[in-house]
């Protein structure tokens, strides 16, 4: 990591984070607040998200740096119930505090947006959804200016839904072997 976050607020990230239950500690950000043109091709819409959400054993805190208040309320009930968004967090502003609220986390999961490249700034273990040919990479695949970024590319024939399912057997993976 090259940024790091203040500790004490780490300390107050991780007490709440806890206090979600047992169970990996997910955020995620599924769209970017620019979708123009083809931009769009990297983002998802939440709805896409409902078979990770359905998993046992890890628990969603949202990242979504703009107004998304509308998407989360049409979740279903029982997604509802798994995803987690804290008020009183600027999530575009007060970067400091999200550093420290990603701290403690175990994973974040983000469309290519600022999260994604944030939480990894941070150190946090990121898988970054990607669409497309990423500059950043120099044609490898993984993001050598952040070694804790993990890309998950779509390619031209898939849907956001392959993905997602190539993610869920990684985090049951990863949840296996906790």
């Amino acid at each position: 990591s090259y940024l790091v976050a203040d500790e004490e607020r780490c300390r107050y990230w991780r007490a709440r984070v806890q206090t979600l239950g047992p169970g990996m500690k997910v955020g995620f950000c599924w769209r970017s607040s620019n979708l123009e043109g083809e931009r769009a091709l990297s983002c998802t819409k939440l709805e896409e998200w409902s078979g990770l959400f359905a998993r046992e054993g890890v628990h969603w805190v949202c990242l979504q740096y703009d107004d998304c208040a509308a998407e989360l309320a049409a979740l279903k009930d029982h997604e509802r119930r798994r995803v987690h968004r804290f008020d009183g967090v600027d999530y575009r502003d007060d970067l400091d505090e999200v550093s420290a609220l990603m701290k403690a986390l175990d994973l974040v999961v983000s469309a290519p947006t600022a999260v994604s490249i944030h939480a990894a700034a941070v150190g946090v273990p990121t898988w970054q959804l990607s669409y497309g040919a990423d500059w950043q990479t120099h044609g490898r695949t993984d993001n050598p200016w952040l070694p804790s970024m993990r890309r998950f590319p779509r390619a031209w024939t898939e849907s956001w839904q392959e993905v997602f399912e190539r993610i869920g057997a990684e985090l049951d993976r990863l949840r296996a072997a906790a």
